[in-house]
């Protein structure tokens, strides 16, 4: 019998041995140098090391708690930082109808010269470059160069995404536009009548044609810095991608076509940690008896920098309603250079999870970015937003339709504005009804988004690019149909030529036996 245990201790400790000497290794690209993007990344890589995977992730946010399993290759400093970074200024110089070209043009095409870095160029040409990993993992967003390392290592490659889907990034990956049902900026799913179709198609053609159009100019960053002028140019690298694992989810983001090959894993940046608030954080937070109010535009915007008429609707709005508490994020408060009322309360950065789960917090006043609002629907909390550019308004929008959100216009803005939107919220028990009930929905799933993320990426590293769609394979005319449909229609027109030919010489050979006969039976008269 002791026998007996002994043996099974050792055959149980082999068998965690082989799992973890069988642990993938694996690679993580995140190039953009937006934290609130990396906070996702940095779960699922963590996650990944946790359960026993080598893991070497190149980014900007090395950790700062070293973990076993995850190596940094911090590229910090090569790109200018974005936390507290972004002036207003800079918002209105991006065009909300080309702001696709602006931000490549301006931003994401000159984030492909990291390639050139010394990290990278080591993973390229130098020490790392004969590493047998097993997997990428690597941020789609508007950098498509960095797919170049799929094919460099000859692995299969995932992609993550921290927003939705944009509408470019659909074709490439083989899912469906389905302009016709699914409302490609307003990330939504409805049925439209005529002219919201036309419009709906319009609008995606534009973002695929703009994207499409400027994003080439990386294709000559791959080429330099692979140093290989036959390297597949990035859209056959983004044809290659193994699996898409996106920052939604249905309940909030709509009924929508998917191929197997994309995962929605919303939310997965959302985890119980052990982090606590500052203390004078946590006790304004515990005295807010009549309800707090959050107010953050994000990880990159400066609040100070907002154009006078802005401001003034905040303060308006912070002295007329004594009896509620407001926290704000605010990088520099005295560059306001107006004193805040004693029932606000500033902080320069804060883990915003944290925030949401106290139950004096009330409403939340956001740019309409996915990672405030998915937090903020999670533990049921109203918005009122003011969005600001790129996918911030269709974002809004969808809440608006849902009703958990006002939408408010920052160009028009004033102070009895957004007390009247506060004081809806508070007023009409419509709002948390609604943002409770989806809150609901969005929780109800099998696995929670980290465990779906894992398990898919384990999945293509046990079987590899097994999941991506055949739609990848045909051209744009072939996927559409226009071929079939051009064959029909040649088909339809010889039919039809060779009925309408054959009844026009049967109606003339009728005619002319009519006519004979008519002749003949005069000249027997």
């Amino acid at each position: 019998m002791c026998s007996q245990k002994i043996f099974m201790i050792l055959l149980f400790s082999v068998t965690l041995n082989f799992e973890f000497n069988n642990g993938y290794k694996i690679l993580g690209i995140f190039p953009f140098p937006g934290k609130s993007h990396f906070v996702m990344f940095e779960q699922i890589m963590r996650e990944l090391a946790r359960k026993g995977h080598k893991v070497d992730v190149i980014s900007h946010f090395p950790l700062e708690i070293p973990q076993e399993n995850y190596r940094d290759f911090s590229i910090k400093g090569t790109a200018p930082e974005t936390q507290n970074n972004v002036t207003f200024q800079m918002i209105e110089n991006i065009s909300q109808f080309f702001w696709i070209r602006d931000f490549l043009q301006e931003e994401m095409n000159a984030l492909c010269d990291i390639l050139g870095h010394s990290v990278l160029q080591d993973f390229i040409k130098g020490p790392l470059k004969k590493t047998s990993y097993d997997l990428i993992v690597v941020e789609i967003f508007m950098n498509p160069c960095f797919l170049a390392f799929g094919h460099h290592f000859k692995i299969p490659i995932i992609g993550v995404t921290s927003s939705s889907l944009y509408e470019w990034m659909n074709e490439p990956f083989g899912n469906p536009l389905s302009t016709s049902l699914i409302h490609q900026s307003k990330n939504d799913s409805f049925i439209v009548n005529f002219f919201k179709r036309l419009i709906n198609t319009a609008s995606t053609i534009h973002a695929k044609l703009m994207f499409d159009h400027y994003s080439q100019e990386q294709n000559n960053y791959v080429r330099k810095y692979f140093n290989d002028e036959n390297f597949p140019n990035i859209n056959q690298l983004e044809k290659s991608v193994a699996l898409v694992l996106v920052n939604s989810h249905y309940s909030l983001t709509g009924v929508k076509p998917l191929t197997t090959s994309i995962v929605e894993v919303g939310g997965i940046h959302i985890q119980e940690d052990e982090e606590k608030l500052p203390d004078d954080i946590q006790k304004w937070l515990d005295n807010s008896n009549n309800g707090c109010i959050y107010i953050s535009f994000g990880s990159m915007v400066l609040f100070e920098t907002f154009p006078r008429h802005l401001i003034e609707a905040f303060y308006e709005a912070f002295q007329n309603l004594p009896q509620f508490r407001f926290l704000i994020k605010i990088k520099k408060p005295d560059d306001l250079k107006l004193k805040l009322p004693s029932n606000v309360k500033t902080f320069s950065w804060l883990s915003q999870s944290l925030v949401f789960k106290y139950k004096n917090m009330k409403i939340f006043i956001t740019h309409g970015g996915m990672m405030g609002g998915l937090e903020s629907i999670l533990n049921g909390i109203p918005m009122i937003g003011i969005p600001l550019f790129a996918d911030q308004l269709s974002n809004l929008e969808n809440l608006v339709q849902r009703k958990i959100a006002i939408s408010l216009d920052w160009k028009t803005l004033n102070g009895e504005q957004l007390i009247n939107a506060i004081t809806e919220i508070f007023q009409n028990s419509v709002y948390r009804k609604n943002v409770n009930k989806l809150s609901k929905l969005y929780k109800d799933r099998p696995l929670s988004p980290l465990e779906t993320a894992t398990f898919w990426i384990e999945y293509i590293g046990r079987n590899g690019n097994v999941l991506q769609s055949p739609a990848t394979k045909l051209q744009w005319w072939q996927l559409e149909l226009l071929d079939v449909y051009g064959f029909l229609l040649l088909i339809t027109f010889a039919i039809s030529y060779t009925v309408y030919f054959i009844v026009v010489k049967l109606f003339k050979f009728f005619i002319f036996i009519t006519f004979t006969k008519n002749l003949e039976s005069k000249k027997k008269q």
